[in-house]
């Protein structure tokens, strides 16, 4: 072989090992911070879902008192009909 390509060799061999380690370790901090940013976004809309949620049920409990004020106001008056 010759000389220069033996030195390329050697020293691509001698600084394979910390590239190698570098770029896993930019891989790794990269997928963390992708993991973290994501995990807020859905906590962001799980607690959208659950205000959303909490109105719509607040809005049926409330449809639903003032049908049964509606029906309790009706049986009173039938009531007081035939009395």
């Amino acid at each position: 072989m010759n000389r220069s390509v033996v030195l390329a060799i050697a020293i691509n061999a001698k600084w394979l090992l910390p590239f190698l380690l570098l770029s896993f370790l930019f891989i790794v901090i990269l997928t963390a911070v992708i993991y973290k940013i994501m995990w807020f976004r859905l906590e962001k809309i799980i607690k959208e879902k659950e205000k959303e949620k909490d109105g719509v049920e607040k809005i049926e409990e409330d449809s639903f008192k003032k049908e049964e004020k509606a029906v309790l106001s009706k049986m009173n008056e039938i009531l007081q009909k035939e009395e």
